[in-house]
C-alpha cells in the first residue's frame, strides 16, 4: 500500500493534523481536557536500568541472570525498545533502592564488573 493510499484510507485527516498550529491545540485541550491528560500526575518515571546496572557494577548479562529475567529483556528495557510491566518496574525500582535486600531475597550473589581503574593490592 502506498502513502497516498493509506491517507485515503486513514479515519484521521493527516493534512489536517499536520497543519494544526499550537495554538489550536492549546484551545483544543482548553476546551476538553481529555483530549490531552496532564501526564505529571501518572506517577514516577520508569527507572533508568542503564544507572542501576552502573550504580551496581553489573553488566547485563550478570543483572539479567541475578534477577532471573532473560538477557533480550533486560536489553529491550535500558534501551527502550519495550517497557517492564508494573511487576518489573517494582522490581527495578528496589533493586535501585535497596539492592543488597533484593539480591538476598532472590537468593542470589551478583556477579560485579571489576572496578577499572584500582591498583592491585601490593
Amino acid at each position: 500500500m502506498t502513502s497516498d493510499e493509506a491517507r485515503r484510507q486513514a479515519r484521521a485527516d493527516v493534512d489536517r493534523v499536520l497543519a494544526t498550529t499550537d495554538e489550536e491545540i492549546d484551545r483544543q485541550i482548553a476546551e476538553d481536557p481529555d483530549a490531552a491528560p496532564d501526564v505529571t500526575t501518572l506517577g514516577p518515571s520508569l527507572p533508568d536500568l542503564r544507572r542501576i546496572r552502573a550504580q551496581l557494577g553489573m553488566s547485563q548479562e550478570a543483572l539479567a541472570g541475578a534477577l532471573g529475567i532473560p538477557i533480550g529483556t533486560i536489553r529491550n528495557w535500558e534501551q527502550r525498545r519495550t517497557i517492564p510491566d508494573p511487576a518489573g518496574i517494582a522490581l527495578l525500582r528496589i533493586v535501585a533502592d535497596a539492592p543488597d535486600a533484593a539480591f538476598k531475597a532472590l537468593g542470589v550473589k551478583p556477579v560485579r564488573k571489576a572496578r577499572q581503574g584500582r591498583r592491585a593490592a601490593a
